[in-house]
């Protein structure tokens, strides 16, 4: 006879999973259906999915959604957004084998199969998942649009688990993306420390489309107001470009601090040209040549190209 007090089940519920049980693995230590029917009729044991089990009755987090997603099948692991770090979202993604049977359909759990699955499942991953590389780059082809991949590479990139080569070399050997080039230009641009869909089109619409030097990115700075990161630092010419991706709300205090930093660059002999979505992306070439012209007071000999969008 097993119930939740047995060792063995107990170090699977507390230690390798978070409180969530297979039928299959309650069978494997030893469990019959009879001992199931009496953990579950003293309310030991809860039932969630067909096969899986959980020790709580409160909202299942995160963590224990994930992993019920992949214990519904005899061999499962977490693939797309769902093998990424702070993974929360539903529907949790699994990756089966391609012969896996998916005919049952599970609220919050996107099933898909695959061929390559022995390939592509990382060993000893707990639960089991697909590399971060792999996860990032069908997430991303898979995003609605430019903005959501950007994000999503980024927050990842930003974690130092991986680097932006090793999910470029991904990109070269995944077999089948949509938007293979696309994804490979945001990762060459973030690698260079753009961060943020307003960044990435000032990069492209206003600096390289207009030949304007493109500066340092994410520049640290230490001032009165303590240890900041400027956007764009253009060093040589004593300005610094601060992009303002707050599109439909201002936060006063969010306000008051961006001023005190430009206070403190000014202090520091630097002026401070701050940019919204309007002027990068509505109006890159006024801005443009608006920033030219600054550049230019302060020193800069070089000349301003013309883009397609250019009147």
């Amino acid at each position: 006879m097993i119930d939740t007090r047995d060792p063995g089940l107990r170090r699977l519920l507390t230690i390798q999973q978070p409180r969530v049980v297979a039928r299959r693995q309650l069978a494997e230590l030893g469990a019959s259906e009879d001992d199931v029917r009496r953990m579950l009729r003293r309310g030991e044991l809860h039932r969630w999915h067909a096969g899986v089990y959980r020790l709580d009755t409160g909202p299942p987090t995160a963590e224990q959604r994930l992993w019920a997603a992949v214990l519904l099948f005899p061999r499962a692991a977490l693939h797309r957004e769902s093998a990424l770090p702070g993974a929360a979202g539903l529907p949790a993604h699994v990756l089966v084998p391609h012969r896996t049977s998916t005919r049952r359909q599970v609220p919050g759990v996107s099933v898909t199969r695959s061929r390559q699955f022995d390939a592509r499942v990382q060993p000893r991953t707990s639960p089991p998942r697909v590399s971060l590389e792999d996860a990032a780059v069908e997430a991303a082809d898979l995003a609605v649009d430019l903005g959501h991949r950007l994000t999503l590479l980024a927050d990842l990139l930003h974690t130092r688990r991986t680097t932006a080569q090793r999910v470029l070399a991904e990109v070269g050997a995944a077999p089948t993306l949509r938007h293979r080039a696309e994804i490979a230009a945001l990762l060459t641009d973030i690698e260079a420390g753009t961060s943020s869909v307003l960044e990435r089109e000032f990069l492209h619409r206003v600096q390289r489309a207009h030949g304007l030097p493109v500066g340092d990115r994410q520049r640290r700075a230490v001032s009165r107001v303590g240890v900041t990161y400027r956007d764009v630092e253009l060093t040589r010419w004593g300005v610094v470009v601060e992009l303002d991706g707050r599109a439909f709300h201002d936060d006063p205090r969010a306000r008051a601090r961006d001023l005190q930093r430009d206070l403190a660059s000014l202090e520091q002999g630097l002026v401070t040209v701050r940019l919204g979505w309007s002027q990068v992306v509505r109006d890159p070439c006024t801005t443009a040549e608006a920033l030219a012209g600054v550049l230019r007071a302060r020193g800069w000999t070089g000349r301003t190209a013309r883009c397609p969008r250019c009147p």
